[in-house]
């Protein structure tokens, strides 16, 4: 609401006779247009007076009124107070008492109204004539420049109000023009070239309604509109004539009007040179008549056309006609000691602006002859010698020496632009003058003078040089050659490089004085070796990237280790390196680890069905990297199939009596690595080396006929001397990331392990640093990183520090062709809509003692139970039983207040969560058991992640809420209880399901799953089950994916599986006696 009333606006008033008149105003219906805009709450209107104001009132967001402006000369005479028609503005405003956002919301069905009502119904618009008039006058030296404009279709009118016109154009108003026209928006229309002029012209009163709106006293501002004039800045002046060049203009200078022309060329000036006595005189044919109508000399007038002559025409023409100003119009006489300087320097300029002519008596004393410029160079003790001379004909004019009076008094007409273009060049180097000649002794000016400007100069010079400085080679361009080749002999690379004629000592001083960003080196016989070309530059970053020694510079062939190969072969294709060969041996290694399938490896037998096409890829890459003995990074977005790649790899390089190979991985997925394998490789004997440390003893010393050895990093750590003495055929790190921190025991103990192959596993190979990868490359191929030291100095402040980008480029250039990461987008043709993956983990010992013994009570008290009571009856009790152990495979601290110790699940849990997350994942995570999802939310507490939690108790608007903020990109991780949030969910914004413990009725599981697998997922869904190993929970697992057909015919939607068990399945469930 605005806060008006009469008493505020009586107030506001000056005299009281503007309220007054006001009021007449508001009743009387002058008021012809009002318009609110919200973002600047203000109002604007136009009012009808003797002609149209336009009055605008701006508001506070309270409602109270703020600023006030008026067109009218009532305004200007009292600025800040009310005229008559403010006064009718804010009475109507006050009267009709309105919400300011109604109104607007009113204004625009108004204009929607306005606007396309009738557009149904076809109408053909008419074109209207538009006519501008340029007026121009300059008077003493100052020029002023207006515009007036007729408008009609037959006959054209005045417009007598070019602001009026301007908003009735732009606001969609009609227009009276007299009896018989008047502007119609919705009839009428403008040439296109018309519009632009309005258009320019529009610009200029916005920008003014701007100006006036925030001076907080405009009475000050002069208006460029006046009635039916509007005046012209010399910008808009040049927008004018540029909006006119394919048109004529009608132009009104000093009062006589006409019809012009605008031509893009060349004023037509002409002069005339004449002798009087010794004097020149110079006649200026067209100078009086020679209008310029902007102030920068971009446009001109004459004889009724206008000009926009060149720029080098417009440099001349404004120098000249603003010295001969005083001369009004006289002719210009040039004095007898100016005259050669005058015909030398200035006629010259003149011939390029215009025609002149010269009286045959002046052309008698002018010789007019092409200029030859001649250079001569030359050493004299290492001092650099020139001497410049300017011919013409058999005048010879050393420009460094005192010049000899006119031969027969003529007087020669020099082409001073060009010897002031050679001059010029010569200035940028500091020589020396002295005895006509010049000369440079700075070793650096010699070279940029030879090097730079010399080329520069012989464009437009000859070039001539002494005997001393032909026998020497000033500057030698640099020839480069060099190559790179596979030693099968020493299984290592063979890399040469040379510069051609020059000295191999010479070379590392070369790229020293490279880095060094120097011009030039000296090379011993004395010429000038430009530094320069980019190939230095290539040659450098090649020469630190392989730390490369001045030693090694001075060998014949340098050999480099055999990974060197991707990183040389990608940089020489990248880079300007195109003159090194590369032999056919070291072209194989490098195609065939770019197309693996080149080396038609073997997918080990019964694999070949199983694997995807982007896992047989993963394969041949593998297999690629170990064939050139290489090591790598299988980096594979979670869910991908990254294990069984691996497992495919181990079979392939099984052979008889070799070497066992080794995996270690966190202790959470020794288990299931063990599931894996004997799913997909059965035939392989494996060995977990666990228990104590006596028993891990006895099983390294015994591995004999072993096909792989499985351990987890903690236990290598404990167990790393027996390692030492060990040798494996291949060994595989998984979840590589547990060796990020190079100084950790863990990372120091991998390194120790002896092995021909190393490979690493991890979807996140990197998680807050490089460092993390410089350590997982420590442990693949010792060395082919920098240093520590190094590497900190080259990559890893330059990357995350500084964020250089041509660090990030170098560094992925080394890594990327030993890193094969592929994302469930990349091969989503290939993958079911859903991936399901049994996740196995082991009970902690604090776990497995009190599950033990759980056991053992139940069993007991079960059997004596159903001895007395037969099973029908202790039907309940058995299922409590299980209920129970089910509960300590989850945690036990869900029933035992008191237990200390951890969950082997849980920690799998919080190992799988860092993967997923760290891979952008999103997890929606069921338990059937509320206390376990309490723990689960303990944990994710103090791993800082973000979370929603949803059970029975959460109503269902809230549950709404949480499912829309979870979908739109709120939290990492949705807990829900199996029972609440089973069904009715749509969770799409997950692509991760994980069942923390199996579910007797699996359709249930299945149910909860399609949360996230469901119409509007575009992601593949990956769906984790975590077992428990030994427990009753891998029983059940085992008993579901056995009796899965059996389940689907006899289990109801909301039935337990339990319930279909027979007897004999249960007792097996709990190893019951019977």
């Amino acid at each position: 609401m605005f806060n008006l009333t009469k008493r505020i606006i009586a107030n506001g008033c000056y005299k009281a006779t503007s309220y007054e008149r006001g009021v007449q105003y508001f009743h009387g219906g002058a008021i012809e247009s009002l318009k609110y805009s919200p973002e600047q709450h203000t109002v604007h209107g136009s009012v009808k007076g003797i002609r149209s104001y336009m009055v605008r009132a701006r508001f506070s967001k309270n409602g109270n009124l703020e600023q006030s402006y008026c067109t009218c000369p009532d305004y200007a005479n009292y600025p800040g107070y009310l005229c008559k028609h403010l006064v009718a503005v804010l009475l109507y405003i006050e009267k009709n008492n309105f919400d300011p956002r109604l109104w607007h919301t009113k204004e625009i069905t108004e204009n929607l109204f306005a606007h396309f009502s009738g557009l149904n119904i076809p109408s053909v618009k008419q074109e209207l004539n538009l006519e501008i008039n340029l007026n121009f006058s300059a008077i003493r030296g100052n020029s002023e420049s207006s515009l007036e404009i007729k408008v009609g279709l037959d006959k054209l009118y005045v417009v007598k109000e070019i602001k009026s016109f301007l908003e009735a154009v732009y606001y969609s108003r009609e227009l009276a023009f007299g009896k018989k026209f008047a502007y119609d928006p919705t009839s009428h229309q403008f040439k296109d070239e018309d519009a632009k002029i309005l258009e320019m012209l529009w610009e200029t009163y916005q920008v003014e309604e701007l100006i006036q709106e925030i001076s907080y006293d405009s009475s000050h501002i002069s208006s460029v509109f006046s009635g039916k004039s509007f005046q012209l800045s010399g910008q808009q002046l040049k927008r004018l004539l540029i909006l006119f060049e394919n048109r004529p203009l009608l132009l009104s200078i000093n009062g006589g009007l006409q019809e012009v022309n605008i031509i893009k060329g060349d004023v037509p000036l002409a002069f005339k040179l004449s002798k009087d006595g010794e004097n020149i005189v110079i006649e200026d044919i067209i100078g009086a008549d020679l209008i310029p109508l902007t102030k920068c000399g971009s446009y001109y007038y004459y004889n009724g056309k206008i000009y926009q002559p060149s720029l080098e025409q417009q440099e001349f023409i404004g120098p000249y006609y603003r010295s001969v100003t005083g001369l009004g119009g006289a002719d210009l006489n040039i004095l007898p000691e100016y005259k050669e300087r005058f015909i030398s320097e200035i006629l010259p300029r003149f011939k390029k602006a215009g025609t002149v002519q010269l009286n045959p008596a002046l052309t008698e004393e002018i010789d007019e002859i092409p200029l030859k410029a001649q250079f001569y160079l030359d050493l004299e003790d290492d001092i650099l010698v020139g001497e410049l001379h300017f011919l013409y004909g058999e005048r010879d004019i050393n420009p460094f020496r005192a010049q000899v009076p006119n031969i027969n008094g003529r007087i020669l007409l020099r082409d001073v632009e060009q010897e002031k273009l050679i001059m010029a060049m010569l200035e940028q180097s500091e020589f020396k003058v002295g005895n006509g000649k010049i000369y440079l002794d700075d070793e650096e000016q010699i070279f940029d003078f030879i090097y730079r400007l010399l080329p520069q100069i012989q464009e437009n010079t000859e070039i001539y040089y002494g005997e001393k400085i032909k026998r020497k080679s000033f500057i030698y361009l640099p020839k480069f050659k060099g190559r790179i080749a596979l030693n099968q002999e020493s299984d290592m690379l063979d890399f040469s490089f040379q510069i051609e004629g020059v000295e191999k000592d010479e070379i590392f001083n070369i790229l020293k004085s490279y880095k060094e960003k120097k011009k030039y080196f000296r090379l011993k016989n004395g010429s000038f070796l430009p530094l320069e070309d980019r190939e230095f530059a290539e040659l450098d970053s090649l020469m630190s990237a392989l730390n490369i020694k001045k030693a090694d510079l001075q060998k014949d062939i340098l050999k480099l280790p055999k990974y060197r190969a991707m990183y040389l072969d990608q940089l020489f294709q990248e880079k300007e390196l195109s003159f090194f060969q590369r032999d056919k041996a070291f072209k194989k290694l490098t195609q065939a680890v770019k197309d693996p399938e080149e080396l038609d490896f073997t997918i080990p037998e019964g694999l070949e069905k199983i694997l995807r096409e982007y896992q047989k890829q993963g394969f041949y890459w593998l297999k690629s990297l170990a064939y050139y003995g290489f090591g790598g990074i299988l980096a594979d977005d979670m869910g991908l199939g990254k294990t069984l790649q691996a497992i495919a790899f181990i079979l392939s390089e099984r052979k008889e009596k070799i070497k066992p190979a080794l995996i270690i991985a966190p202790t959470s997925l020794i288990y299931n690595w063990q599931a894996e394998l004997e799913r997909f490789a059965p035939g392989l004997k494996i060995k977990i080396i666990d228990g104590a440390k006596g028993e891990r003893e006895k099983l390294l010393e015994d591995l004999a006929g072993v096909d792989l050895v499985l351990t987890s990093y903690p236990l290598l750590r404990r167990d790393i001397e027996e390692y030492q003495s060990m040798e494996f055929s291949c060994c595989i790190l998984d979840e590589a990331q547990y060796i990020k921190n190079f100084q950790s025991q863990t990372a120091q103990a991998t390194k120790l392990i002896r092995t021909e192959k190393r490979f690493a596993l991890t979807g996140t190979p990197i998680e807050n640093s490089v460092l993390e990868l410089w350590s997982i490359f420590e442990f693949l191929m010792p060395g082919y990183l920098p240093s520590y030291t190094n590497f900190q100095k080259k990559y890893l402040s330059p990357i995350e520090k500084d964020q250089d980008p041509a660090a990030t480029r170098e560094f992925s250039r080394l890594v990327r062709p030993f890193i094969l990461r592929r994302v469930k987008e990349d091969v989503l043709p290939e993958l079911p809509p859903k991936i399901e993956n049994k996740m196995v983990s082991e009970l902690t010992d604090e776990q497995k003692k009190c599950y033990l013994a759980y056991h053992a009570q139940i069993r007991s008290e079960l059997t004596e139970e159903i001895n007395e009571k037969g099973f029908a009856r202790s039907r309940i009790k058995v299922l409590a039983g299980l209920t129970r152990l089910r509960q300590i495979c989850c945690h036990p601290g869900m029933f035992l207040e008191n237990f200390q110790g951890e969950s082997g699940k849980l920690i799998q849990l919080q190992e799988v969560l860092r993967e997923v997350i760290d891979s952008g994942h999103r997890v929606l995570l069921f338990s059937q058991f509320t206390k376990m999802l309490a723990i689960i939310q303990k944990m994710l507490d103090e791993e800082k992640y973000r979370y929603f939690y949803l059970d029975g108790s959460i109503n269902s608007k809230e549950r709404l809420k949480m499912v829309n903020d979870f979908n739109n990109g709120e939290g990492e991780v949705f807990l829900i209880s199996l029972k609440a949030g089973g069904t009715g969910l749509n969770l799409t914004g997950a692509d991760v399901v994980i069942h923390f413990d199996p579910w007797w009725n699996p359709a249930v599981e299945e149910q909860a799953s399609d949360r996230a697998h469901r119409i509007g997922q575009k992601k593949v869904v990956q769906v984790m089950k975590f077992v428990s190993k030994g427990t009753i929970e891998e029983k059940i697992y085992q008993l579901q994916e056995k009796k899965k057909e059996l389940i689907d015919k006899l289990v109801k939607p909301g039935e337990d599986f339990a319930k279909v068990l027979d007897q004999e399945e249960l007792y097996q469930l709990l190893e019951l006696n019977h």
